[in-house]
């Protein structure tokens, strides 16, 4: 299962699915990059976003943009017991 292609086609990640506020969320004056190679003195990566950002906002931010990901699985899961009847 893959994230969405961007405008234009090129690939995705999963933090591409939340909204640019939440992707610019400020922690003790460093911004979020999703790379791994982060600049540690400016910079926080996918660790940190994922545990002081989301964790710390789950019931805040929109995860509407995750549709997508949850109706796949569905899919797969469906077809998965289609084909594997036991």
């Amino acid at each position: 299962l893959l994230t969405p292609l961007l405008p234009g086609g090129k690939e995705s990640c999963m933090e591409d699915l939340f909204d640019s506020t939440v992707l610019s969320t400020v922690l003790d004056g460093k911004t979020f990059n999703k790379s791994n190679d982060t600049d540690t003195k400016t910079e926080y990566g996918k660790h940190v976003f994922s545990t002081k950002v989301i964790k710390a906002n789950c019931k805040t931010i929109s995860f509407e943009k995750f549709k997508v990901i949850f109706d796949g699985i569905e899919e797969i899961i469906a077809d998965y017991s289609k084909r594997c009847k036991v």
